[in-house]
């Protein structure tokens, strides 16, 4: 009878010409999936450590934790809690804003002046709230995340809906109604808008001129203001020879 059995040599041929049918299925998976920095995909949950598994791609969890293992949790994707970045995605948490309630804000503390007792402030460079030049220009450091900032207008438009204001400002230190900076009364006297620059109040006293901060327009006292800081309305106050204060 004749056997028809494979002689020796060719069970060699066929078992090394066949190499892929004898390997493990997971190393296979391993290298179809592997991702572009050369990491696979986690099969197990496991990540970093010996097999330098990566989370991304895995159906565990993008990030991985200080124990090696992927998952979403804070305890595994805070870069302060040990998040690996190599083996997965890492975050860091916001801080939460809160309004002021002592004056402080700022990054150190967390505060801002919005949305409390310091509503409309701005934040200074060193963590103050306030309502100054020296609080709320930009150009001083003011913290925009933080509260309200300005800046001072460089063409002269101002108040409204913009940060721009007239303080410093090459077009004069007052704000119309209209929103332009001025000098004059119609931009420092009536509606003048005192958010966003400097405003002259009708005169209760008689006296008038910047450093008093009156204006003499719609005062009892007459409509000129003199040299000498006196509201009136005779030549000696609204002369302008005699010195007579525009506004």
């Amino acid at each position: 009878m004749l056997s028809f059995h494979n002689p020796p040599l060719v069970n060699s041929i066929l078992l090394f010409a066949c190499p892929l049918l004898a390997l493990p299925a997971d190393l296979s998976e391993d290298f179809r999936f592997a991702t572009s920095n050369g990491l696979f995909p986690s099969p197990d949950g496991t990540c970093g450590g010996e097999n330098a598994y990566t989370c991304i791609g895995t159906t565990y969890g993008p990030c991985c934790s200080s124990y090696n293992f992927c998952g979403n949790l804070t305890s595994h994707c805070l870069a302060s809690h040990g998040c690996q970045p190599k083996f997965g995605t890492c975050t860091n948490p916001s801080p939460t804003i809160t309004p002021s309630l002592d004056g402080l804000c700022g990054a150190m503390t967390s505060t801002t002046c919005s949305g409390g007792p310091w509503e409309g402030a701005c934040c200074s460079s060193y963590g103050f709230c306030g309502f100054n030049s020296t609080f709320c220009l930009l150009s001083q450091g003011c913290q925009p995340a933080f509260g309200k900032c300005t800046q001072i207008s460089p063409f002269g438009t101002c108040g409204g809906n913009t940060n721009y204001v007239c303080t410093d400002s090459a077009y004069g230190p007052c704000c119309s109604e209209a929103g332009y900076c001025g000098s004059t009364p119609a931009y420092c006297g009536l509606r003048c808008q005192g958010q966003a620059g400097l405003c002259l109040a009708p005169s209760e006293d008689g006296t008038c001129g910047w450093e008093r901060g009156y204006t003499c327009l719609g005062s009892q006292y007459g409509k000129c203001c003199s040299g000498s800081g006196w509201c009136g309305e005779t030549k000696a106050h609204c002369s302008v020879k005699a010195g007579c204060q525009e506004g």
